[in-house]
């Protein structure tokens, strides 16, 4: 088998590469590529791991372009792999060859590649962080090792600060819970990476994580999709849904264990159920939820029929129980319902289903490798190129963009087209800053210009926080998501572009 995952994650590994040079998103990655510019502000950021890259510049002079961004995405991976196999080592008695778990994970971490770009971006980072967070929570808490949570912790600031706030919390508690003595010391310890990275950070750059964070709280006020109660609801909706589904594959497998005749109809209830929900909750072309929900109801049955022969301690059932829970966890802080966002998160139900298969499952164990390989392999396929986020295949990605200075990207031809006459425009005018109105901040990355004060705008609420008035912008790159949010008539409307989806692009000049 460990060859079928080898073969499996080989070949994954090359259509990830393959599309390191292929393709941009300009919504979502635009933003994430932007984050990445040394120059580019980000007043009031919700996401600040930008400082490291700022910081990383000042000291190196280099600035990382989409393939390297795209290179530490696929890095985040393998250390994502290395530390839950590391995670499985502390948590799991089972003989199960280390090179099988790691590659199966792998597997499942590559996953995350069916849905939004493959740019290193805060849901890669946060999903590698959590997965560090396993590794060492579930082992001995040395010195080294509580630095290292420490630094977790404060990468997950500055990434998903939603999610470092659960996880510091339940850090909190376990240090109390099983290190009561000593709590006190190991907190310093803990809080002491954060307390360094964040004075680096204010005497380098002039800012900081905590600085940001503060001025984050009104803007907030202008990004309803970012209030509590709404990304309660988006995580909340996702604990429904997957309630609904797994809970008549718990009692399907009750029944089972207790040789109950019944277990086959309720299978076939679940099988009913799960399909319908699936059907129902598919909001867009994509059907990764699917694969989700069939994870968790093969999950469920699993549950529902062990009979814990092999006796778990407490500790066993307690990780087991966050294994299950942790998708919801690190999804909670997102603006985007949790059955699209959720396959990022595919790989921790594949070890809770590896764990509650007992011994004697060899042939069940068998099938799960053979499964995880080929959805895997499907998942990373759809999304990098036959359905990739940028609507594009690699058949399509086949001229060259100079989209920063010795910097390339392998784009559509028509792509190419507009990014050449948006630049050439711009350059005219010799403008350096400009606004692209909505959700597409991909235009001005493109074209090697910057984002005033924010890598990105989403809603006009949130261009009202940031842009009172437009005294301060002199080009606009436009499209009709909301109203033209100045009065027209300061502004020139040079030309109108096509572009994907029947979606027109006009450049507005101050007069």
């Amino acid at each position: 088998m460990n060859k079928i995952l080898a073969g499996s994650a080989i070949f994954a590994l090359f259509i990830i590469l393959l599309g390191a040079n292929r393709g941009f998103d300009l919504s979502d990655e635009g933003m994430y590529a932007l984050l990445a510019v040394p120059d580019q502000e980000n007043i009031a950021g919700v996401f600040n791991y930008d400082l490291f890259f700022k910081l990383f510049y000042q000291v190196t002079g280099i600035e990382f372009g989409l393939v390297g961004l795209r290179i530490l995405r696929l890095f985040t991976c393998f250390i994502a792999a290395a530390s839950l196999t590391v995670f499985w080592g502390n948590f799991s008695q089972k003989t199960i060859k280390k090179s099988s778990v790691f590659l199966l994970v792998l597997l499942g971490v590559f996953g995350s590649y069916g849905f939004l770009p493959q740019t290193l971006s805060y849901n890669s980072i946060s999903l590698m962080c959590g997965c560090i967070w396993l590794a060492l929570i579930s082992g001995q808490l040395t010195t080294a090792r509580l630095i290292l949570l420490g630094a977790t912790l404060t990468l997950l600031f500055y990434s998903k600060v939603t999610v470092c706030l659960i996880l510091s919390l339940l850090t909190v508690v376990f240090l109390i819970i099983s290190h009561r003595k000593t709590a006190g010391r190991k907190l310093l310890l803990l809080c002491s990476p954060f307390l360094l990275v964040e004075l680096v950070f204010t005497l380098v750059l002039g800012e900081s994580g905590v600085t940001r964070a503060i001025a984050t709280q009104e803007m907030l006020d202008y990004r309803p999709d970012y209030h509590l109660l709404t990304i309660i609801k988006y995580t909340a909706v996702g604990v429904f849904w997957c309630g609904l589904v797994v809970i008549p594959f718990v009692i399907a497998g009750y029944l089972k264990r207790k040789n109950n005749f019944y277990f086959k109809i309720l299978t076939g209830i679940g099988v009913v159920v799960f399909l319908l929900i699936s059907h129902f909750t598919t909001i867009t072309g994509e059907v990764n939820h699917y694969l989700l929900l069939g994870t968790l109801a093969a999950m469920g049955f699993l549950l529902g029929a062990s009979s814990f022969s092999c006796k778990p301690d407490k500790r066993q059932i307690g990780f087991l129980l966050l294994l299950i829970g942790f998708p919801f966890i690190l999804h909670f802080g997102s603006n985007v319902y949790f059955l699209r966002l959720g396959i990022h998160y595919w790989v921790f139900w594949i070890l809770a289903i590896l764990f509650l298969l007992r011994k004697e499952h060899i042939k069940e164990r068998g099938a799960l490798y053979m499964l995880c390989s080929l959805f895997s392999m499907a998942l990373v396929v759809n999304g990098i190129s036959l359905y990739a986020f940028n609507s594009y295949t690699y058949k399509d990605e086949t001229a060259l963009w100079e989209y920063r200075k010795d910097k390339f990207i392998r784009l559509p031809l028509p792509e190419v087209s507009l990014y050449s006459d948006l630049s050439n425009l711009v350059f005219e005018y010799d403008e350096q800053v400009v606004l692209p109105i909505y959700r597409n901040p991909g235009l001005v990355y493109m074209v090697g210009k910057r984002h005033p004060k924010t890598p990105g705008l989403w809603s006009s609420d949130q261009l009202r926080y940031f842009f009172s008035n437009s005294e301060a912008i002199a080009v606009i790159f436009y499209n009709d998501t909301f109203e033209f949010p100045f009065d027209k008539s300061e502004w020139s409307e040079d030309a109108t572009y096509a572009i994907k989806d029947d979606q027109l692009i006009k450049v507005f000049w101050r007069k």
